[in-house]
Protein backbone atom coordinates (compact mmCIF):
# COMPACT_ATOMS: atom_id res chain seq x y z
CA UNK A 1 0.00 0.00 0.00
CA UNK A 2 2.14 2.51 -1.51
CA UNK A 3 5.77 2.92 -0.02
CA UNK A 4 6.36 1.29 3.17
CA UNK A 5 8.46 4.40 4.57
CA UNK A 6 5.45 6.69 3.86
CA UNK A 7 3.04 3.55 5.98
CA UNK A 8 5.74 3.94 8.84
CA UNK A 9 6.47 7.68 9.05
CA UNK A 10 2.46 8.23 8.92
CA UNK A 11 2.26 5.67 11.39
CA UNK A 12 4.91 6.49 14.09
CA UNK A 13 4.93 10.59 13.14
CA UNK A 14 8.98 9.85 13.14
CA UNK A 15 9.27 12.53 10.15
CA UNK A 16 5.84 13.85 9.20
CA UNK A 17 6.13 17.17 11.06
CA UNK A 18 8.68 20.15 9.92
CA UNK A 19 11.57 20.80 11.62
CA UNK A 20 11.64 23.97 13.95
CA UNK A 21 13.78 26.05 11.74
CA UNK A 22 13.45 29.42 11.04
CA UNK A 23 12.18 31.10 7.65
CA UNK A 24 14.36 33.87 8.08
CA UNK A 25 17.78 33.04 6.39
CA UNK A 26 20.65 34.90 6.19
CA UNK A 27 21.37 35.51 2.19
CA UNK A 28 24.20 33.83 2.19
CA UNK A 29 22.89 30.23 3.28
CA UNK A 30 20.52 27.41 1.72
CA UNK A 31 17.28 27.47 3.58
CA UNK A 32 16.88 24.20 5.97
CA UNK A 33 14.79 22.19 3.72
CA UNK A 34 16.97 22.56 0.38
CA UNK A 35 20.47 20.88 2.71
CA UNK A 36 17.89 18.59 3.56
CA UNK A 37 16.72 17.68 0.08
CA UNK A 38 20.61 17.45 -0.87
CA UNK A 39 21.09 15.07 2.16
CA UNK A 40 18.15 12.32 1.82
CA UNK A 41 18.39 12.69 -2.02
CA UNK A 42 22.00 11.06 -2.85
CA UNK A 43 23.69 11.58 -6.25
CA UNK A 44 24.02 7.65 -6.54
CA UNK A 45 20.67 6.23 -5.39
CA UNK A 46 20.94 3.73 -2.36
CA UNK A 47 22.00 -0.16 -3.54
CA UNK A 48 18.48 -1.14 -1.25
CA UNK A 49 15.74 0.56 -2.09
CA UNK A 50 13.99 -1.52 0.42
CA UNK A 51 16.24 0.27 3.13
CA UNK A 52 15.23 3.44 5.18
CA UNK A 53 17.26 5.45 2.94
CA UNK A 54 16.03 3.91 -0.11
CA UNK A 55 12.75 4.37 0.28
CA UNK A 56 13.25 8.43 1.64
CA UNK A 57 15.23 8.86 -1.69
CA UNK A 58 12.39 7.62 -3.85
CA UNK A 59 9.61 9.42 -1.50
CA UNK A 60 11.28 12.86 -2.07
CA UNK A 61 12.00 12.42 -5.94
CA UNK A 62 8.60 13.90 -6.82
CA UNK A 63 8.83 16.74 -4.15
CA UNK A 64 12.25 17.45 -6.37
CA UNK A 65 10.83 17.23 -9.95
CA UNK A 66 12.23 14.10 -10.50
CA UNK A 67 9.31 11.57 -11.16
CA UNK A 68 11.43 9.58 -13.57
CA UNK A 69 13.55 8.73 -11.32
CA UNK A 70 10.73 8.01 -8.95
CA UNK A 71 9.17 5.71 -11.48
CA UNK A 72 12.46 3.62 -11.73
CA UNK A 73 13.21 3.62 -8.13
CA UNK A 74 9.73 2.31 -6.52
CA UNK A 75 9.40 -1.39 -6.54
CA UNK A 76 6.62 -2.32 -8.88
CA UNK A 77 4.76 -4.49 -5.37
CA UNK A 78 4.63 -1.24 -3.73
CA UNK A 79 2.84 0.40 -5.71
CA UNK A 80 -0.87 0.42 -7.10
CA UNK A 81 -2.63 -2.07 -8.96
CA UNK A 82 -5.15 -2.65 -11.50
CA UNK A 83 -8.53 -2.28 -10.21
CA UNK A 84 -12.20 -3.07 -12.17
CA UNK A 85 -14.65 -0.46 -12.67
CA UNK A 86 -17.87 -0.84 -10.53
CA UNK A 87 -21.58 -1.34 -12.24
CA UNK A 88 -22.94 0.72 -9.89
CA UNK A 89 -20.64 3.89 -10.08
CA UNK A 90 -21.84 5.83 -13.66
CA UNK A 91 -21.00 9.06 -12.82
CA UNK A 92 -17.69 10.84 -13.38
CA UNK A 93 -15.43 10.61 -9.50
CA UNK A 94 -15.80 14.52 -8.86
CA UNK A 95 -19.42 14.39 -9.22
CA UNK A 96 -20.22 11.23 -7.38
CA UNK A 97 -17.98 12.27 -4.46
CA UNK A 98 -20.38 15.70 -4.61
CA UNK A 99 -23.43 13.54 -4.41
CA UNK A 100 -21.74 11.33 -1.37
CA UNK A 101 -20.76 14.32 0.49
CA UNK A 102 -23.94 15.89 0.86
CA UNK A 103 -24.97 13.17 3.17
CA UNK A 104 -22.52 13.53 5.39
CA UNK A 105 -20.51 16.08 7.69
CA UNK A 106 -17.35 14.50 7.16
CA UNK A 107 -15.24 13.65 4.55
CA UNK A 108 -12.25 12.25 4.80
CA UNK A 109 -9.74 11.36 1.51
CA UNK A 110 -6.19 9.93 1.59
CA UNK A 111 -3.46 10.52 -0.51
CA UNK A 112 -0.09 8.33 -1.41
CA UNK A 113 2.99 10.71 0.16
CA UNK A 114 4.80 10.02 -3.21
CA UNK A 115 2.29 10.89 -5.47
CA UNK A 116 1.40 14.77 -6.47
CA UNK A 117 -1.31 13.83 -8.78
CA UNK A 118 -3.14 12.69 -5.60
CA UNK A 119 -2.97 16.39 -4.38
CA UNK A 120 -4.34 17.75 -7.55
CA UNK A 121 -7.47 15.70 -7.22
CA UNK A 122 -7.77 16.52 -3.52
CA UNK A 123 -7.62 20.70 -4.97
CA UNK A 124 -10.71 19.58 -7.14
CA UNK A 125 -12.52 17.75 -5.02
CA UNK A 126 -12.29 20.78 -1.91
CA UNK A 127 -13.79 23.26 -4.59
CA UNK A 128 -16.65 21.35 -5.57
CA UNK A 129 -17.82 20.28 -2.13
CA UNK A 130 -17.35 23.80 -0.81
CA UNK A 131 -20.13 25.10 -2.76
CA UNK A 132 -21.80 22.25 0.18
CA UNK A 133 -20.97 23.93 2.85
CA UNK A 134 -17.03 22.12 3.50
CA UNK A 135 -14.99 24.86 4.14
CA UNK A 136 -12.80 23.85 7.33
CA UNK A 137 -9.57 21.78 5.16
CA UNK A 138 -7.42 20.02 8.34
CA UNK A 139 -4.58 18.06 6.66
CA UNK A 140 -2.30 15.49 8.17
CA UNK A 141 1.14 17.22 7.26
CA UNK A 142 -0.06 20.88 8.77
CA UNK A 143 2.34 22.44 11.52
CA UNK A 144 0.72 25.19 13.68
CA UNK A 145 1.49 27.79 11.69
CA UNK A 146 -1.17 26.91 9.04
CA UNK A 147 -3.31 28.40 11.37
CA UNK A 148 -1.38 31.81 12.09
CA UNK A 149 -4.27 34.24 10.88
CA UNK A 150 -1.90 36.69 9.38
CA UNK A 151 -0.19 33.82 6.63
CA UNK A 152 -0.10 35.38 3.09
CA UNK A 153 -2.09 33.86 0.19
CA UNK A 154 0.50 31.49 -1.07
CA UNK A 155 2.00 28.12 1.00
CA UNK A 156 5.03 28.39 2.56
CA UNK A 157 7.73 25.55 3.24
CA UNK A 158 7.35 24.87 6.99
CA UNK A 159 2.98 25.30 6.58
CA UNK A 160 3.93 20.93 6.57
CA UNK A 161 6.32 18.62 6.01
CA UNK A 162 4.52 16.87 3.18
CA UNK A 163 3.02 20.14 2.00
CA UNK A 164 6.60 21.55 0.96
CA UNK A 165 6.24 20.25 -2.56
CA UNK A 166 4.53 22.13 -5.67
CA UNK A 167 1.49 20.26 -6.36
CA UNK A 168 0.52 20.56 -2.23
CA UNK A 169 1.84 24.41 -2.53
CA UNK A 170 -0.70 25.06 -5.08
CA UNK A 171 -3.60 23.10 -3.37
CA UNK A 172 -3.04 25.09 -0.04
CA UNK A 173 -2.53 28.52 -2.15
CA UNK A 174 -5.88 27.65 -3.80
CA UNK A 175 -7.49 26.88 -0.51
CA UNK A 176 -6.38 29.97 0.67
CA UNK A 177 -7.75 31.81 -2.00
CA UNK A 178 -10.88 30.28 -1.98
CA UNK A 179 -11.68 30.97 1.54
CA UNK A 180 -11.00 27.63 3.16
CA UNK A 181 -9.95 27.63 7.08
CA UNK A 182 -6.98 25.46 7.62
CA UNK A 183 -6.74 23.45 10.65
CA UNK A 184 -3.85 21.01 11.77
CA UNK A 185 -4.96 18.22 13.94
CA UNK A 186 -0.99 16.05 14.16
CA UNK A 187 -1.24 14.51 17.37
CA UNK A 188 2.24 15.62 18.90
CA UNK A 189 4.08 12.73 20.99
CA UNK A 190 5.34 12.60 24.09
CA UNK A 191 9.02 12.33 24.56
CA UNK A 192 8.80 9.11 26.04
CA UNK A 193 7.10 7.64 22.64
CA UNK A 194 10.13 6.06 21.83
CA UNK A 195 10.46 3.79 24.85
CA UNK A 196 7.22 2.04 23.41
CA UNK A 197 6.30 -0.41 20.50
CA UNK A 198 5.68 0.44 17.19
CA UNK A 199 1.78 -0.02 17.60
CA UNK A 200 1.65 1.42 20.50
CA UNK A 201 2.97 4.41 19.13
CA UNK A 202 0.42 4.10 16.44
CA UNK A 203 -2.26 3.70 18.30
CA UNK A 204 -1.49 6.76 20.57
CA UNK A 205 -0.94 8.76 17.04
CA UNK A 206 -4.68 7.63 15.64
CA UNK A 207 -6.43 8.48 19.42
CA UNK A 208 -4.60 11.99 19.33
CA UNK A 209 -5.27 12.63 15.77
CA UNK A 210 -9.46 11.65 16.12
CA UNK A 211 -9.38 13.95 19.90
CA UNK A 212 -7.92 16.81 18.13
CA UNK A 213 -10.45 16.52 14.77
CA UNK A 214 -12.98 16.45 17.50
CA UNK A 215 -12.10 19.76 18.91
CA UNK A 216 -11.73 21.41 15.49
CA UNK A 217 -15.65 20.17 14.84
CA UNK A 218 -16.37 21.31 18.11
CA UNK A 219 -15.77 24.62 17.29
CA UNK A 220 -16.98 25.01 13.64
CA UNK A 221 -20.27 26.04 12.80
CA UNK A 222 -23.28 23.84 12.88
CA UNK A 223 -23.71 24.83 8.91
CA UNK A 224 -19.83 23.64 8.38
CA UNK A 225 -18.57 21.18 6.97
CA UNK A 226 -14.60 18.83 7.60
CA UNK A 227 -12.77 18.01 4.86
CA UNK A 228 -9.91 16.10 6.09
CA UNK A 229 -6.64 15.12 3.93
CA UNK A 230 -4.44 11.82 5.29
CA UNK A 231 -2.27 9.50 4.36
CA UNK A 232 -2.87 6.46 3.30
CA UNK A 233 -4.72 3.95 6.16
CA UNK A 234 -5.95 6.84 8.46
CA UNK A 235 -8.64 7.04 6.37
CA UNK A 236 -9.70 3.29 7.09
CA UNK A 237 -13.16 3.24 8.73
CA UNK A 238 -12.46 -0.34 9.73
CA UNK A 239 -9.55 -1.39 11.48
CA UNK A 240 -7.37 -3.21 9.78
CA UNK A 241 -4.12 -5.65 10.26
CA UNK A 242 -1.47 -3.14 10.69
CA UNK A 243 1.81 -3.72 12.77
CA UNK A 244 3.02 -7.35 13.82
CA UNK A 245 -0.05 -9.01 12.65
CA UNK A 246 -2.25 -7.22 14.63
CA UNK A 247 -5.47 -4.75 14.15
CA UNK A 248 -5.00 -1.29 14.66
CA UNK A 249 -8.23 1.17 14.54
CA UNK A 250 -7.00 4.42 12.35
CA UNK A 251 -8.03 7.55 12.75
CA UNK A 252 -11.29 7.66 10.17
CA UNK A 253 -12.82 4.72 12.42
CA UNK A 254 -11.93 6.50 15.64
CA UNK A 255 -13.75 9.73 14.56
CA UNK A 256 -16.71 8.41 13.14
CA UNK A 257 -17.07 6.35 16.81
CA UNK A 258 -16.28 9.34 18.67
CA UNK A 259 -18.57 12.00 16.61
CA UNK A 260 -21.39 9.83 15.39
CA UNK A 261 -21.36 10.95 11.81
CA UNK A 262 -20.55 8.00 9.11
CA UNK A 263 -17.53 10.20 7.28
CA UNK A 264 -16.99 9.63 3.44
CA UNK A 265 -13.99 7.95 3.49
CA UNK A 266 -12.01 7.82 0.05
CA UNK A 267 -8.94 6.15 -1.43
CA UNK A 268 -6.57 7.20 -4.00
CA UNK A 269 -3.38 4.61 -2.90
CA UNK A 270 -4.42 1.08 -3.99
CA UNK A 271 -5.76 1.38 -7.52
CA UNK A 272 -4.79 2.29 -10.82
CA UNK A 273 -7.46 3.21 -13.13
CA UNK A 274 -8.02 0.67 -15.84
CA UNK A 275 -9.38 3.01 -18.33
CA UNK A 276 -6.78 5.70 -18.73
CA UNK A 277 -8.59 8.34 -16.63
CA UNK A 278 -8.99 9.31 -13.51
CA UNK A 279 -12.06 6.94 -12.53
CA UNK A 280 -13.71 5.77 -9.12
CA UNK A 281 -13.20 2.02 -8.91
CA UNK A 282 -14.16 -1.70 -7.50
CA UNK A 283 -12.02 -2.36 -4.10
CA UNK A 284 -8.61 -3.22 -4.12
CA UNK A 285 -7.87 -6.86 -2.91
CA UNK A 286 -5.85 -5.36 -0.80
CA UNK A 287 -8.32 -3.75 1.33
CA UNK A 288 -10.39 -5.09 3.62
CA UNK A 289 -14.12 -4.83 3.87
CA UNK A 290 -16.01 -1.78 4.33
CA UNK A 291 -11.99 0.12 4.53
CA UNK A 292 -13.76 2.82 2.14
CA UNK A 293 -16.82 4.36 1.10
CA UNK A 294 -15.07 5.12 -2.26
CA UNK A 295 -12.00 4.05 -4.34
CA UNK A 296 -10.29 6.21 -6.71
CA UNK A 297 -8.21 5.25 -9.33
CA UNK A 298 -5.82 7.30 -11.32
CA UNK A 299 -4.33 6.49 -14.89
CA UNK A 300 -0.12 5.35 -14.84
CA UNK A 301 2.29 8.59 -14.41
CA UNK A 302 3.04 9.45 -18.35
CA UNK A 303 6.06 11.58 -18.69
CA UNK A 304 7.54 13.91 -21.56
CA UNK A 305 11.42 14.70 -20.89
CA UNK A 306 11.33 13.29 -17.64
CA UNK A 307 8.38 15.86 -16.67
CA UNK A 308 4.58 14.45 -15.79
CA UNK A 309 2.19 15.11 -18.73
CA UNK A 310 -0.70 15.49 -16.64
CA UNK A 311 0.49 18.76 -15.74
CA UNK A 312 1.66 20.20 -19.18
CA UNK A 313 -2.52 18.93 -19.75
CA UNK A 314 -3.79 21.25 -16.70
CA UNK A 315 -1.52 24.19 -18.54
CA UNK A 316 1.56 24.47 -17.42
CA UNK A 317 3.92 25.28 -19.82
CA UNK A 318 7.45 23.96 -20.65
CA UNK A 319 10.26 26.11 -19.47
CA UNK A 320 14.08 25.73 -20.01
CA UNK A 321 16.27 26.86 -17.24
CA UNK A 322 19.19 28.69 -18.29
CA UNK A 323 22.75 28.15 -18.85
CA UNK A 324 23.28 30.58 -15.84
CA UNK A 325 21.38 28.18 -13.26
CA UNK A 326 23.03 25.10 -13.68
CA UNK A 327 26.89 23.91 -12.53
CA UNK A 328 29.20 21.29 -14.55
CA UNK A 329 30.46 20.12 -11.29
CA UNK A 330 27.56 20.20 -9.01
CA UNK A 331 23.85 19.08 -8.85
CA UNK A 332 21.62 22.15 -8.29
CA UNK A 333 17.74 22.62 -6.85
CA UNK A 334 16.10 25.01 -9.17
CA UNK A 335 13.05 26.76 -8.66
CA UNK A 336 10.68 28.79 -9.57
CA UNK A 337 8.57 31.34 -7.56
CA UNK A 338 5.97 33.73 -8.44
CA UNK A 339 7.55 37.53 -8.73
CA UNK A 340 7.27 38.99 -5.00
CA UNK A 341 6.83 36.11 -3.38
CA UNK A 342 9.46 35.56 -0.53
CA UNK A 343 11.91 32.96 -0.15
CA UNK A 344 9.61 30.92 2.45
CA UNK A 345 7.18 30.15 -0.07
CA UNK A 346 6.81 26.71 -1.74
CA UNK A 347 7.69 27.06 -4.93
CA UNK A 348 5.27 26.46 -8.49
CA UNK A 349 8.06 24.34 -9.89
CA UNK A 350 11.08 22.68 -8.90
CA UNK A 351 13.85 20.61 -10.00
CA UNK A 352 16.26 18.76 -8.89
CA UNK A 353 19.19 18.42 -11.37
CA UNK A 354 22.43 16.53 -12.03
CA UNK A 355 25.84 17.80 -13.99
CA UNK A 356 25.41 17.42 -17.63
CA UNK A 357 21.67 16.95 -17.55
CA UNK A 358 18.93 18.92 -19.67
CA UNK A 359 15.61 19.13 -17.54
CA UNK A 360 12.68 21.70 -17.47
CA UNK A 361 10.14 23.30 -15.18
CA UNK A 362 6.45 23.46 -15.75
CA UNK A 363 5.31 26.62 -15.24
CA UNK A 364 1.27 28.74 -15.83
CA UNK A 365 1.76 32.03 -17.74
CA UNK A 366 3.33 34.70 -15.48
CA UNK A 367 6.21 36.38 -13.87
CA UNK A 368 8.64 34.02 -12.01
CA UNK A 369 11.87 34.26 -10.36
CA UNK A 370 14.34 31.54 -10.87
CA UNK A 371 16.95 30.43 -8.45
CA UNK A 372 19.27 27.59 -7.91
CA UNK A 373 21.17 26.27 -5.17
CA UNK A 374 24.30 24.43 -5.38
CA UNK A 375 25.25 21.57 -3.61
CA UNK A 376 27.98 21.58 -1.36
CA UNK A 377 28.14 25.53 -0.93
CA UNK A 378 26.49 28.66 -0.44
CA UNK A 379 26.74 30.00 -4.28
CA UNK A 380 22.90 30.34 -5.59
CA UNK A 381 21.84 32.38 -8.83
CA UNK A 382 18.55 33.93 -9.72
CA UNK A 383 16.97 35.25 -12.85
CA UNK A 384 13.88 36.30 -13.79
CA UNK A 385 11.55 34.94 -16.57
CA UNK A 386 8.25 35.44 -18.23
CA UNK A 387 5.71 33.03 -19.20
CA UNK A 388 3.24 33.99 -21.97
CA UNK A 389 0.10 32.40 -22.42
Amino acid sequence: MGLTLAISMAACGTDATPADDSSKDAPEIHPFYVTRFFERIPSVPPSDPKSTAGQIYAQLLPSVGREDLHVAAVLPQLGPEPCALPIEHTQEAIDEISQRAEETRILIINEAHDRPLHRHFVQQVALRVQQIGYVVFAAETFSERIEDGQQPRYARWFDGYYSNEPVFGELIGTLKKNGFKLAQYEHRPADTADEISQYDRADQREEGQANNLMRILAEMADDERLLIHVGYSHASEVPIMSFGGNKLAWMASRLKEKSGVDPLTIDQTDCLSPSGRTVLTAASRRHAPSQFDLVVGHPEIRLHEGRPLWRQENGATKVEIPDGLLSADHRVLVEAREEGQTLDAVPVDRVLIWPGENMHLLLPPGTYELISFFEGGNARNTETVVVKK
